[in-house]
């Protein structure tokens, strides 16, 4: 049960051979009859062979079940690997994103700022300042949105919400 099944049957082997020398040496000497030996052999080689083979068995079907056990902690150290690596990657096409959303954003009002900057005209300056506005409040929202994805409802911020998305001014 504790070893290999080879090491059992070369056991029972030399069992047997003891027996088998045990009882031809009584033979021999006189301690009993032929038959009695033949008996005595035959019925400790089954029951020998008996205990080895439930030994055997047992012994197998443990190691078969630590073998299952063990596959199972790989499988799921794999998993969890696997779940690490497409969170990493998942992690990564966002920040791509985000940094999509944020340089391209940054530069349109960069520009429209430089744009009303140089504008003499009061009214065309403000609807330059407004173009601006609106351009950075899309990609606030656009922001949010990708930012709630990686968030779940227990570790949103209970003011995230409360920031204003409409015109600063009226």
């Amino acid at each position: 049960m504790y070893r290999s099944s080879r090491a059992a049957m070369w056991t029972l082997a030399a069992a047997v051979g003891c027996a088998a020398l045990t009882a031809f040496i009584w033979t021999r000497t006189g301690v009993t009859a032929l038959n009695e030996g033949t008996v005595l052999v035959g019925s400790t080689t089954t029951l020998l062979l008996i205990g080895a083979l439930i030994g055997v068995n047992v012994g197998g079907r443990k190691r078969y079940v630590e073998a299952l056990i063990e596959r199972s902690r790989q499988l799921a150290v794999e998993r969890d690997q696997q779940a690490q690596l497409a969170a990493a990657a998942e992690r990564t096409r966002i920040a791509r994103e985000m940094h999509d959303i944020v340089s391209h954003s940054l530069a349109v009002v960069v520009a429209l700022a430089e744009g009303a900057h140089a504008i003499d005209d009061p009214h065309r300056s403000k609807q330059a300042n407004r173009a601006i506005a609106d351009t950075a409040r899309e990609a606030l929202t656009q922001m949010r949105v990708m930012l709630g994805v990686l968030r779940t409802d227990a570790e949103s911020e209970p003011g995230a919400s409360a920031l204003p998305l409409g015109p600063c001014w009226t």
